[in-house]
């Protein structure tokens, strides 16, 4: 019995003697949610591309001239690819918050700088690109759920969680 406690104790990442603080639990809930609403944002958004667009898009920029049936198909390729790397960032994006809350600084670190860049790129974004109004909301959601995640991942009583000896 005891050699199962050590063994889940060892491959959660958190000893015995060590408790997770609410807040790191908190933190990273909020942390799914953001990735939960990034990813269908993410994926929506480049699986309803509407390739009409980019079509008229790669006209007006080529003085009106035919377009390459290449370049057709690769606007679709490309918005197939997005979804892809959509998928694959949310994957390594939970990682950092499973780490996270298993208590390693340096995941949390990681979802510091990448929660500050990914905010700047979310406003960024709303003010240049002038989204539609569902994407907007994706948008303005993610960026809402990144900054209480952010707050609340490095809010004071976390600090010996992440600092006390794993």
């Amino acid at each position: 019995m005891d050699l199962v406690f050590i063994v889940m104790t060892h491959t959660s990442g958190v000893s015995p003697t060590r408790t997770r603080p609410g807040e790191v639990e908190v933190a990273f809930r909020i942390w799914i949610a953001c990735i939960a609403v990034s990813t269908v944002g993410g994926v929506a958004s480049s699986l309803t591309t509407d390739k009409a667009a980019v079509v008229d898009q790669l006209k007006r920029r080529s003085a009106g001239r035919d377009v390459d049936p290449a370049l057709i198909h690769m606007a679709g390729f490309f918005a197939t690819a997005s979804a892809v790397l959509t998928l694959v960032f949310a994957a390594v994006w939970a990682l950092f918050a499973f780490k996270m809350r298993a208590g390693r600084n340096w995941a949390r670190t990681v979802l510091g700088v990448l929660g500050v860049l990914d905010v700047i790129g979310l406003v960024l974004g709303l003010v240049t690109a002038g989204h539609t109004m569902p994407w907007s909301l994706f948008s303005i959601t993610e960026a809402v759920l990144v900054i209480a995640a952010l707050v609340v991942t490095f809010r004071p009583a976390t600090r010996p969680y992440f600092t006390s000896p794993s």
